[in-house]
Protein backbone atom coordinates (compact mmCIF):
# COMPACT_ATOMS: atom_id res chain seq x y z
CA UNK A 1 0.00 0.00 0.00
CA UNK A 2 2.52 2.34 0.69
CA UNK A 3 5.05 1.60 -2.15
CA UNK A 4 1.30 2.14 -4.47
CA UNK A 5 0.95 5.71 -2.68
CA UNK A 6 4.95 6.49 -3.20
CA UNK A 7 4.29 5.90 -6.97
CA UNK A 8 1.38 7.91 -7.38
CA UNK A 9 2.81 10.88 -5.68
CA UNK A 10 6.00 10.56 -7.82
CA UNK A 11 3.92 10.94 -10.42
CA UNK A 12 2.34 13.45 -10.05
CA UNK A 13 5.72 15.49 -8.49
CA UNK A 14 8.16 14.54 -10.69
CA UNK A 15 5.92 14.06 -13.85
CA UNK A 16 6.70 11.73 -16.74
CA UNK A 17 9.96 10.08 -17.72
CA UNK A 18 10.91 10.53 -21.60
CA UNK A 19 11.53 7.69 -23.72
CA UNK A 20 14.72 6.29 -23.25
CA UNK A 21 15.34 3.00 -25.48
CA UNK A 22 18.72 2.28 -24.01
CA UNK A 23 17.44 1.34 -21.24
CA UNK A 24 16.70 -1.90 -23.02
CA UNK A 25 20.86 -2.26 -22.86
CA UNK A 26 19.59 -5.56 -25.29
CA UNK A 27 20.35 -4.18 -29.00
CA UNK A 28 17.96 -6.71 -30.23
CA UNK A 29 15.65 -5.91 -28.14
CA UNK A 30 16.25 -2.24 -28.96
CA UNK A 31 15.50 -2.74 -32.73
CA UNK A 32 12.40 -4.71 -31.83
CA UNK A 33 10.97 -1.92 -30.05
CA UNK A 34 11.67 0.82 -32.80
CA UNK A 35 9.89 -1.66 -35.33
CA UNK A 36 8.59 -4.71 -34.06
CA UNK A 37 6.87 -5.47 -37.66
CA UNK A 38 9.98 -5.66 -39.10
CA UNK A 39 11.92 -8.25 -36.92
CA UNK A 40 8.57 -10.79 -37.94
CA UNK A 41 9.28 -9.85 -41.73
CA UNK A 42 5.61 -7.88 -42.21
CA UNK A 43 5.39 -4.86 -43.60
CA UNK A 44 3.72 -2.05 -41.95
CA UNK A 45 0.36 -2.89 -42.93
CA UNK A 46 0.30 -6.53 -41.55
CA UNK A 47 -3.06 -7.41 -40.24
CA UNK A 48 -3.61 -9.08 -36.76
CA UNK A 49 -3.96 -12.68 -38.58
CA UNK A 50 -0.60 -11.71 -40.44
CA UNK A 51 1.07 -11.01 -37.11
CA UNK A 52 -0.08 -14.27 -35.73
CA UNK A 53 1.18 -16.34 -39.01
CA UNK A 54 4.28 -14.81 -38.61
CA UNK A 55 4.78 -16.01 -35.54
CA UNK A 56 3.37 -19.45 -36.17
CA UNK A 57 5.92 -19.83 -38.71
CA UNK A 58 8.69 -18.83 -36.54
CA UNK A 59 8.01 -21.41 -34.30
CA UNK A 60 7.80 -24.52 -36.85
CA UNK A 61 11.34 -22.97 -38.30
CA UNK A 62 12.63 -23.37 -34.50
CA UNK A 63 10.86 -26.71 -33.81
CA UNK A 64 12.18 -28.07 -37.20
CA UNK A 65 15.97 -27.46 -35.78
CA UNK A 66 15.58 -30.57 -33.91
CA UNK A 67 12.33 -32.54 -34.73
CA UNK A 68 11.39 -31.57 -38.23
CA UNK A 69 13.13 -32.03 -41.40
CA UNK A 70 15.18 -28.72 -42.85
CA UNK A 71 12.96 -25.43 -43.23
CA UNK A 72 13.38 -22.02 -43.47
CA UNK A 73 16.00 -20.68 -41.15
CA UNK A 74 14.24 -18.66 -38.06
CA UNK A 75 13.86 -14.82 -38.17
CA UNK A 76 14.22 -14.86 -34.43
CA UNK A 77 14.92 -16.70 -31.11
CA UNK A 78 11.38 -17.74 -29.42
CA UNK A 79 11.91 -14.89 -26.70
CA UNK A 80 12.48 -12.20 -29.00
CA UNK A 81 9.84 -13.53 -31.49
CA UNK A 82 7.56 -13.40 -28.28
CA UNK A 83 8.65 -9.77 -27.89
CA UNK A 84 7.86 -8.70 -31.34
CA UNK A 85 4.70 -10.09 -31.40
CA UNK A 86 3.52 -8.29 -28.21
CA UNK A 87 4.59 -5.19 -29.15
CA UNK A 88 3.06 -5.78 -33.24
CA UNK A 89 -0.31 -7.18 -31.86
CA UNK A 90 -0.17 -4.52 -28.87
CA UNK A 91 -0.89 -6.63 -26.24
CA UNK A 92 0.69 -5.42 -24.08
CA UNK A 93 0.68 -1.19 -22.65
CA UNK A 94 3.77 -0.33 -23.53
CA UNK A 95 4.23 3.59 -24.00
CA UNK A 96 7.94 3.94 -23.60
CA UNK A 97 10.71 1.89 -23.63
CA UNK A 98 10.96 2.02 -19.83
CA UNK A 99 7.46 0.58 -19.65
CA UNK A 100 8.89 -2.78 -21.75
CA UNK A 101 11.57 -2.88 -19.19
CA UNK A 102 9.35 -3.00 -16.47
CA UNK A 103 7.30 -5.66 -18.32
CA UNK A 104 10.38 -7.95 -18.50
CA UNK A 105 11.90 -7.50 -15.23
CA UNK A 106 8.13 -8.16 -13.39
CA UNK A 107 6.25 -10.35 -15.79
CA UNK A 108 8.84 -12.78 -17.36
CA UNK A 109 6.71 -15.52 -17.76
CA UNK A 110 5.15 -12.77 -20.76
CA UNK A 111 8.51 -13.37 -22.73
CA UNK A 112 9.18 -17.09 -22.11
CA UNK A 113 8.21 -20.63 -23.24
CA UNK A 114 9.01 -23.08 -26.17
CA UNK A 115 8.44 -23.07 -29.92
CA UNK A 116 6.46 -25.70 -29.50
CA UNK A 117 3.44 -24.03 -27.33
CA UNK A 118 2.05 -22.92 -30.13
CA UNK A 119 1.19 -26.33 -31.34
CA UNK A 120 -1.92 -27.98 -30.19
CA UNK A 121 -0.08 -30.92 -28.53
CA UNK A 122 -1.99 -30.67 -24.94
CA UNK A 123 -4.26 -33.36 -23.83
CA UNK A 124 -7.13 -32.69 -21.47
CA UNK A 125 -7.33 -33.30 -17.52
CA UNK A 126 -10.38 -34.65 -16.60
CA UNK A 127 -13.18 -31.94 -15.30
CA UNK A 128 -15.96 -33.20 -13.31
CA UNK A 129 -19.27 -31.11 -14.85
CA UNK A 130 -17.24 -29.59 -17.61
CA UNK A 131 -18.12 -31.22 -20.73
CA UNK A 132 -14.64 -32.04 -22.74
CA UNK A 133 -13.94 -34.11 -25.75
CA UNK A 134 -10.65 -36.39 -24.99
CA UNK A 135 -9.51 -35.83 -28.66
CA UNK A 136 -10.08 -31.85 -28.28
CA UNK A 137 -6.07 -30.72 -27.98
CA UNK A 138 -4.88 -27.41 -26.41
CA UNK A 139 -1.68 -25.19 -27.19
CA UNK A 140 0.54 -23.87 -23.75
CA UNK A 141 0.81 -20.43 -25.25
CA UNK A 142 -1.36 -18.76 -23.16
CA UNK A 143 -0.86 -15.12 -21.60
CA UNK A 144 -3.38 -13.40 -19.13
CA UNK A 145 -2.91 -9.74 -18.72
CA UNK A 146 -4.15 -7.66 -16.35
CA UNK A 147 -5.44 -4.70 -18.12
CA UNK A 148 -7.64 -2.27 -15.56
CA UNK A 149 -10.60 -2.97 -13.05
CA UNK A 150 -14.09 -1.72 -12.18
CA UNK A 151 -16.18 -1.58 -9.34
CA UNK A 152 -19.61 -2.61 -9.54
CA UNK A 153 -22.47 -3.34 -7.49
CA UNK A 154 -25.32 -6.37 -7.72
CA UNK A 155 -29.14 -5.29 -6.23
CA UNK A 156 -28.34 -7.86 -3.00
CA UNK A 157 -25.17 -6.30 -2.16
CA UNK A 158 -24.36 -3.64 0.67
CA UNK A 159 -20.76 -2.52 -0.80
CA UNK A 160 -19.56 -2.44 -4.19
CA UNK A 161 -16.86 -5.16 -5.78
CA UNK A 162 -13.85 -5.15 -8.21
CA UNK A 163 -14.30 -7.11 -11.34
CA UNK A 164 -10.81 -6.98 -12.97
CA UNK A 165 -10.52 -6.41 -16.65
CA UNK A 166 -8.06 -9.34 -18.17
CA UNK A 167 -6.63 -9.33 -21.40
CA UNK A 168 -6.55 -13.17 -22.43
CA UNK A 169 -4.06 -14.08 -25.73
CA UNK A 170 -4.14 -17.79 -26.66
CA UNK A 171 -2.05 -18.58 -29.57
CA UNK A 172 -2.26 -15.59 -31.31
CA UNK A 173 -5.72 -14.44 -30.67
CA UNK A 174 -7.20 -11.89 -27.99
CA UNK A 175 -10.28 -11.07 -26.08
CA UNK A 176 -11.27 -9.49 -22.75
CA UNK A 177 -12.58 -11.13 -19.44
CA UNK A 178 -14.03 -9.78 -16.76
CA UNK A 179 -14.08 -11.35 -13.11
CA UNK A 180 -14.27 -11.38 -9.34
CA UNK A 181 -11.53 -12.21 -6.74
CA UNK A 182 -14.74 -14.66 -5.25
CA UNK A 183 -14.75 -16.07 -8.81
CA UNK A 184 -10.58 -17.08 -8.93
CA UNK A 185 -11.03 -18.28 -5.88
CA UNK A 186 -13.59 -20.54 -6.39
CA UNK A 187 -11.88 -22.08 -9.58
CA UNK A 188 -8.96 -22.63 -7.27
CA UNK A 189 -10.71 -24.56 -4.97
CA UNK A 190 -11.91 -26.46 -7.90
CA UNK A 191 -8.28 -27.17 -9.26
CA UNK A 192 -6.88 -28.17 -5.66
CA UNK A 193 -9.35 -31.22 -6.25
CA UNK A 194 -8.24 -32.28 -9.99
CA UNK A 195 -4.90 -31.85 -10.09
CA UNK A 196 -1.82 -32.65 -8.09
CA UNK A 197 -0.06 -29.62 -7.62
CA UNK A 198 -1.68 -26.34 -8.38
CA UNK A 199 0.54 -22.81 -7.79
CA UNK A 200 -0.08 -20.50 -4.56
CA UNK A 201 -2.81 -18.27 -4.98
CA UNK A 202 -3.32 -14.68 -3.58
CA UNK A 203 -4.32 -14.41 -0.34
CA UNK A 204 -7.31 -12.78 0.67
CA UNK A 205 -7.58 -8.96 2.57
CA UNK A 206 -10.01 -7.15 3.79
CA UNK A 207 -9.15 -4.07 2.89
CA UNK A 208 -10.01 -4.60 -0.39
CA UNK A 209 -13.87 -4.83 0.67
CA UNK A 210 -13.55 -0.92 2.08
CA UNK A 211 -11.47 0.29 -0.95
CA UNK A 212 -7.99 0.55 0.38
CA UNK A 213 -5.89 -2.03 -1.26
CA UNK A 214 -3.94 -2.09 -4.32
CA UNK A 215 -6.22 -3.51 -7.03
CA UNK A 216 -3.52 -3.32 -10.04
CA UNK A 217 -1.37 -5.92 -7.83
CA UNK A 218 -4.11 -7.81 -7.06
CA UNK A 219 -5.11 -7.93 -10.37
CA UNK A 220 -1.75 -8.76 -11.99
CA UNK A 221 -0.93 -11.50 -8.92
CA UNK A 222 -4.54 -13.52 -10.41
CA UNK A 223 -3.24 -13.19 -14.11
CA UNK A 224 -0.25 -14.25 -12.99
CA UNK A 225 -1.90 -17.40 -11.22
CA UNK A 226 -4.07 -18.01 -14.17
CA UNK A 227 -0.91 -18.79 -16.37
CA UNK A 228 0.76 -20.31 -13.80
CA UNK A 229 -1.67 -23.50 -13.46
CA UNK A 230 -1.54 -23.39 -17.32
CA UNK A 231 1.90 -23.51 -17.60
CA UNK A 232 2.26 -26.28 -14.74
CA UNK A 233 0.13 -28.50 -16.64
CA UNK A 234 1.68 -27.66 -20.60
CA UNK A 235 5.00 -28.88 -18.87
CA UNK A 236 3.75 -32.22 -18.50
CA UNK A 237 1.53 -32.28 -22.02
CA UNK A 238 -1.94 -31.79 -20.41
CA UNK A 239 -4.15 -28.85 -20.05
CA UNK A 240 -7.33 -27.98 -17.66
CA UNK A 241 -10.63 -27.09 -19.71
CA UNK A 242 -12.27 -25.90 -16.43
CA UNK A 243 -9.61 -22.82 -16.39
CA UNK A 244 -9.75 -22.73 -20.55
CA UNK A 245 -13.69 -22.13 -19.69
CA UNK A 246 -13.20 -19.71 -17.10
CA UNK A 247 -11.27 -17.55 -19.65
CA UNK A 248 -13.75 -17.98 -22.42
CA UNK A 249 -11.82 -20.22 -24.56
CA UNK A 250 -12.93 -22.22 -27.43
CA UNK A 251 -9.86 -24.44 -27.28
CA UNK A 252 -11.98 -27.19 -30.27
CA UNK A 253 -12.52 -23.90 -32.55
CA UNK A 254 -8.96 -22.95 -32.48
CA UNK A 255 -7.47 -26.42 -32.60
CA UNK A 256 -9.90 -26.94 -35.87
CA UNK A 257 -7.99 -23.45 -36.83
CA UNK A 258 -4.50 -23.84 -35.71
CA UNK A 259 -4.74 -28.14 -37.09
CA UNK A 260 -5.11 -27.22 -40.65
CA UNK A 261 -3.08 -24.02 -40.84
CA UNK A 262 -0.04 -25.53 -39.96
CA UNK A 263 -1.06 -29.03 -41.72
CA UNK A 264 -0.99 -26.60 -44.49
CA UNK A 265 2.75 -24.94 -44.16
CA UNK A 266 4.13 -28.73 -43.20
CA UNK A 267 2.69 -29.63 -46.54
CA UNK A 268 4.65 -30.08 -49.47
CA UNK A 269 5.25 -32.36 -52.70
CA UNK A 270 8.78 -32.35 -52.20
CA UNK A 271 10.91 -34.18 -49.81
CA UNK A 272 14.09 -33.55 -48.47
CA UNK A 273 17.40 -35.86 -49.02
CA UNK A 274 17.19 -39.13 -46.57
CA UNK A 275 13.69 -38.84 -45.51
CA UNK A 276 10.63 -41.05 -46.01
CA UNK A 277 6.66 -41.09 -47.62
CA UNK A 278 4.34 -41.74 -44.79
CA UNK A 279 0.96 -43.62 -45.88
CA UNK A 280 -2.00 -42.48 -44.41
CA UNK A 281 -5.44 -44.44 -45.23
CA UNK A 282 -8.18 -42.36 -46.82
CA UNK A 283 -10.79 -43.34 -44.35
CA UNK A 284 -9.07 -41.30 -41.63
CA UNK A 285 -8.28 -38.54 -43.72
CA UNK A 286 -12.22 -38.16 -44.64
CA UNK A 287 -12.87 -37.69 -40.91
CA UNK A 288 -9.80 -35.17 -40.38
CA UNK A 289 -10.53 -33.19 -43.80
CA UNK A 290 -14.31 -33.10 -42.39
CA UNK A 291 -12.80 -31.86 -38.54
CA UNK A 292 -10.80 -29.03 -40.39
CA UNK A 293 -13.28 -27.55 -42.90
CA UNK A 294 -16.12 -27.66 -40.11
CA UNK A 295 -16.98 -24.12 -38.78
CA UNK A 296 -19.86 -23.17 -36.35
CA UNK A 297 -22.59 -25.19 -36.17
CA UNK A 298 -21.40 -28.13 -38.54
CA UNK A 299 -18.29 -28.63 -35.96
CA UNK A 300 -16.96 -32.31 -36.61
CA UNK A 301 -15.31 -34.35 -33.67
CA UNK A 302 -11.75 -34.48 -33.89
CA UNK A 303 -10.51 -37.81 -36.29
CA UNK A 304 -8.80 -39.49 -33.40
CA UNK A 305 -5.54 -41.53 -33.59
CA UNK A 306 -4.42 -42.26 -36.59
CA UNK A 307 -4.78 -45.59 -38.44
CA UNK A 308 -4.35 -47.77 -41.41
CA UNK A 309 -6.31 -50.83 -40.27
CA UNK A 310 -8.55 -50.40 -43.58
CA UNK A 311 -5.31 -50.63 -45.47
CA UNK A 312 -4.78 -54.34 -44.30
CA UNK A 313 -6.57 -57.63 -45.09
CA UNK A 314 -8.40 -58.41 -41.51
CA UNK A 315 -8.91 -62.14 -41.02
CA UNK A 316 -12.21 -61.09 -39.64
CA UNK A 317 -12.74 -59.79 -43.35
CA UNK A 318 -11.51 -62.51 -45.00
CA UNK A 319 -14.08 -65.07 -43.13
CA UNK A 320 -16.35 -62.68 -44.22
CA UNK A 321 -16.23 -62.92 -47.76
CA UNK A 322 -15.62 -66.93 -47.53
CA UNK A 323 -19.09 -67.20 -45.85
CA UNK A 324 -20.48 -65.06 -47.77
CA UNK A 325 -19.75 -66.84 -51.16
CA UNK A 326 -21.25 -70.85 -50.00
CA UNK A 327 -24.75 -71.65 -50.83
CA UNK A 328 -27.58 -71.81 -47.88
CA UNK A 329 -27.02 -75.40 -48.18
CA UNK A 330 -23.54 -75.09 -47.06
CA UNK A 331 -23.67 -72.70 -45.04
CA UNK A 332 -26.34 -75.18 -43.05
CA UNK A 333 -24.07 -78.08 -43.28
CA UNK A 334 -20.91 -76.03 -41.92
CA UNK A 335 -22.59 -74.58 -39.25
CA UNK A 336 -24.56 -78.13 -37.41
CA UNK A 337 -20.29 -79.03 -37.84
CA UNK A 338 -19.31 -76.22 -36.12
CA UNK A 339 -21.76 -77.02 -33.40
CA UNK A 340 -20.90 -80.39 -33.07
CA UNK A 341 -16.74 -79.31 -32.57
CA UNK A 342 -17.95 -76.04 -30.44
CA UNK A 343 -17.91 -77.73 -27.30
CA UNK A 344 -15.17 -75.35 -25.88
CA UNK A 345 -17.17 -72.07 -26.24
CA UNK A 346 -19.45 -71.08 -23.98
CA UNK A 347 -23.52 -70.93 -24.59
CA UNK A 348 -23.36 -67.57 -24.65
CA UNK A 349 -21.57 -66.94 -27.93
CA UNK A 350 -23.09 -69.53 -29.61
CA UNK A 351 -26.08 -68.73 -28.81
CA UNK A 352 -25.63 -65.23 -30.35
CA UNK A 353 -23.49 -67.11 -33.35
CA UNK A 354 -26.91 -69.37 -33.70
CA UNK A 355 -29.34 -66.56 -33.69
CA UNK A 356 -27.14 -64.67 -36.27
CA UNK A 357 -26.99 -67.38 -38.77
CA UNK A 358 -30.75 -68.07 -38.47
CA UNK A 359 -31.61 -64.37 -39.20
CA UNK A 360 -29.09 -64.32 -42.04
CA UNK A 361 -30.56 -67.19 -43.60
CA UNK A 362 -33.80 -66.74 -43.10
CA UNK A 363 -33.64 -63.29 -44.86
CA UNK A 364 -31.20 -65.10 -47.57
CA UNK A 365 -34.26 -67.53 -48.03
CA UNK A 366 -37.32 -64.82 -48.06
CA UNK A 367 -35.70 -61.92 -50.09
CA UNK A 368 -33.07 -63.67 -52.26
CA UNK A 369 -34.05 -66.43 -55.49
CA UNK A 370 -32.90 -69.96 -53.82
CA UNK A 371 -29.95 -70.82 -55.19
CA UNK A 372 -28.95 -74.29 -56.45
CA UNK A 373 -27.57 -76.91 -54.64
CA UNK A 374 -24.19 -76.78 -56.79
CA UNK A 375 -24.19 -73.27 -57.37
CA UNK A 376 -21.50 -70.99 -56.00
CA UNK A 377 -21.02 -67.79 -55.35
CA UNK A 378 -17.56 -66.29 -56.72
CA UNK A 379 -15.43 -65.03 -54.05
CA UNK A 380 -15.07 -61.26 -53.65
CA UNK A 381 -11.40 -60.08 -54.13
CA UNK A 382 -10.17 -57.14 -52.12
CA UNK A 383 -9.44 -54.27 -54.23
CA UNK A 384 -5.48 -53.37 -54.19
CA UNK A 385 -4.91 -50.16 -52.25
CA UNK A 386 -3.91 -47.33 -54.33
CA UNK A 387 -2.22 -44.44 -54.01
CA UNK A 388 -4.73 -41.60 -54.38
CA UNK A 389 -7.79 -43.75 -53.95
CA UNK A 390 -7.07 -45.54 -50.63
CA UNK A 391 -4.37 -44.30 -49.00
CA UNK A 392 -2.03 -40.82 -49.34
CA UNK A 393 1.01 -39.79 -49.24
CA UNK A 394 2.53 -37.57 -47.05
CA UNK A 395 5.72 -35.84 -45.76
CA UNK A 396 8.09 -36.87 -42.41
CA UNK A 397 7.22 -33.45 -41.13
CA UNK A 398 3.28 -33.48 -41.57
CA UNK A 399 3.31 -37.44 -40.07
CA UNK A 400 5.50 -36.19 -36.80
CA UNK A 401 2.90 -33.39 -36.61
CA UNK A 402 0.19 -35.23 -36.58
CA UNK A 403 1.71 -37.93 -34.32
CA UNK A 404 2.42 -35.01 -31.67
CA UNK A 405 -1.64 -34.17 -32.02
CA UNK A 406 -3.28 -36.71 -32.99
CA UNK A 407 -1.53 -39.73 -31.84
CA UNK A 408 -1.68 -43.50 -32.96
CA UNK A 409 0.03 -44.45 -36.35
CA UNK A 410 1.58 -48.03 -35.24
CA UNK A 411 0.18 -49.54 -38.08
CA UNK A 412 1.25 -47.01 -40.87
CA UNK A 413 3.50 -48.10 -43.42
CA UNK A 414 6.14 -45.82 -44.86
CA UNK A 415 8.58 -45.58 -48.59
CA UNK A 416 12.33 -45.84 -47.45
CA UNK A 417 13.92 -45.97 -44.69
CA UNK A 418 12.36 -46.36 -41.04
CA UNK A 419 13.57 -43.14 -39.48
CA UNK A 420 14.82 -40.09 -41.32
CA UNK A 421 18.15 -38.85 -42.02
CA UNK A 422 20.13 -36.04 -43.31
CA UNK A 423 23.24 -37.79 -43.47
CA UNK A 424 23.16 -40.52 -45.97
CA UNK A 425 21.57 -40.56 -49.84
CA UNK A 426 17.93 -40.15 -50.35
CA UNK A 427 15.87 -43.38 -49.80
CA UNK A 428 12.38 -41.90 -51.01
CA UNK A 429 11.11 -42.76 -54.44
CA UNK A 430 11.90 -38.91 -55.59
CA UNK A 431 11.01 -38.20 -58.63
CA UNK A 432 8.82 -41.47 -58.96
CA UNK A 433 6.08 -40.26 -56.58
CA UNK A 434 4.58 -36.99 -55.96
CA UNK A 435 3.55 -37.08 -52.18
CA UNK A 436 1.99 -34.61 -49.99
CA UNK A 437 -1.42 -33.88 -48.22
CA UNK A 438 -3.29 -32.18 -51.41
CA UNK A 439 -4.91 -29.58 -48.55
CA UNK A 440 -6.27 -27.70 -51.12
CA UNK A 441 -7.91 -30.87 -52.53
CA UNK A 442 -7.35 -29.26 -56.06
CA UNK A 443 -5.85 -32.82 -57.33
CA UNK A 444 -5.52 -35.96 -56.47
CA UNK A 445 -1.56 -36.50 -56.58
CA UNK A 446 -0.79 -39.93 -57.34
CA UNK A 447 2.26 -42.02 -58.21
CA UNK A 448 2.59 -44.25 -61.80
CA UNK A 449 1.43 -47.93 -61.92
CA UNK A 450 4.55 -48.89 -60.66
CA UNK A 451 4.65 -47.31 -57.56
CA UNK A 452 1.15 -48.03 -56.73
CA UNK A 453 1.47 -51.81 -57.51
CA UNK A 454 3.65 -52.40 -55.33
CA UNK A 455 2.75 -50.50 -52.37
CA UNK A 456 -0.30 -52.66 -52.89
CA UNK A 457 1.81 -55.66 -52.64
CA UNK A 458 3.68 -54.41 -49.38
CA UNK A 459 0.14 -53.50 -47.96
CA UNK A 460 -0.93 -57.47 -48.46
CA UNK A 461 2.43 -59.03 -47.27
CA UNK A 462 1.95 -57.31 -44.38
CA UNK A 463 -1.20 -58.64 -43.81
CA UNK A 464 0.02 -62.25 -44.45
CA UNK A 465 2.64 -61.65 -42.16
CA UNK A 466 -0.09 -60.30 -39.26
Amino acid sequence: MASYLYNSLKRIVVGEEDDDPSCLKDPVTMALYEDPLKGLGLKQTAMPWDMRDALRTNCLNLVAQSSLNRRDKPLLPHKYALIAYHLAAKTLKVKKAQDLKKLMEEEPHLFSGRPTDMLQILRPVHCSGVPTNSRVRAGAMLHVIYDDYVLCQDPGDALPHQQYVCKVSYCGRQHFVRRRFSEFKLLHDKLQKELLVVPGFPAADVSYKVGLGDYSARGKALCRYACRVHASLGARGMFSPRLLAFLEIDAARVHIEEDGRVSKMLDSTSQVSGSVWHMVDEFWLKKWRKFVLGRAARRYEPPGPITNEHLLESVARTRYLLTESLTVEERKKRQKELDERATTVPPPIRREARLEFDQRSAAVEKYQTPLEEDSKEEPVQPEPATIGKHYRAINYDLWTYWRMVHGGGADSASRGAAAPSRHRRASSPGEQVVGGLFFGFEAVRTAPDVVAATASTRCRAAATTS
